[in-house]
């Protein structure tokens, strides 16, 4: 890949996408997300998937330290659990390594143990992450609850800190969180709340105008996400469905 940052966001992109399990949330799925979209759908689009934790049996190395870093703000248990500001506290290892971490590379069974850290003043990125998906210190979140797009949130923010402003991370996290599926009316209110309720307790400016803007982008993406199981034709409705069933059946791919 390319020499900075650039090139390292691309080689995580690509190394995350490319998960031997992965038959949709794939390299081209979000080629065809990001097409023709906006500058901040795209960045959402690109990262949205990045984290996909029960297929990819666990978080690879470089996302760990991503998720971890600067504090340690998320426990990520062996039955998948995730809690979000465990009081708890963990280190990285020696070697520079995440202690407990089970790459997906290296077949561990998806588990990271005793990975806890502080959401607060000491992290106000990831606080305000957090806040946009509407979560508290310990709170606890499911695959079905935002999981996998809370932690990819959490890798685009560390990504993109160095070069953008807390703002724009924050409405690039709403296009994130509109990606959680299956959650019927109301998403988008809640998402407009959390987002002006998160940048205000972060003293992050951001008007109201703005976060309907960031929204209405936010929802749009989410409609991407999902464009294909809305085709009329049946053919390509089944074929998408079927790449997703062995996704979603973890206990498909054990021995």
């Amino acid at each position: 890949p390319p020499a900075g940052p650039v090139g390292r966001w691309a080689d995580l992109l690509y190394q995350s996408y490319c998960g031997k399990r992965r038959l949709y949330h794939t390299v081209p799925h979000i080629f065809k997300v990001t097409e023709g979209a906006s500058p901040l759908q795209t960045l959402g689009g690109l990262f949205h998937d990045v984290v996909y934790y029960q297929p990819d049996g666990g978080l690879t190395q470089a996302q760990w330290e991503l998720v971890n870093s600067p504090t340690r703000a998320i426990d990520v248990h062996d039955d998948d659990r995730v809690t979000v500001g465990a009081s708890a506290g963990g280190a990285l290892d020696g070697e520079g390594g995440a202690a407990g971490a089970h790459s997906s590379e290296e077949g561990g069974d998806g588990g990271v143990a005793d990975s806890a850290g502080l959401v607060g003043d000491s992290d106000p990125m990831l606080q305000m992450v957090a806040g946009v998906f509407g979560l508290e210190a310990g709170q606890e979140i499911s695959v079905t609850t935002g999981q996998n797009e809370f932690l990819s949130a959490v890798i685009c923010a560390r990504c993109l800190a160095p070069v953008l402003s807390m703002a724009v991370i924050a409405q690039i996290a709403a296009t994130i969180e509109m990606t959680i599926p299956f959650r019927g009316e109301g998403a988008a209110l809640r998402l407009h709340r959390g987002l002006l309720a998160a940048t205000a307790r972060s003293g992050v400016p951001l008007s109201s105008a703005a976060a309907d803007v960031a929204v209405a982008e936010a929802v749009s993406l989410g409609n991407r996400d999902v464009a294909d199981f809305a085709s009329e034709d049946p053919a390509v409705f089944l074929s998408n469905t079927w790449l997703l069933l062995p996704e979603g059946n973890w206990d498909l791919w054990k021995p």
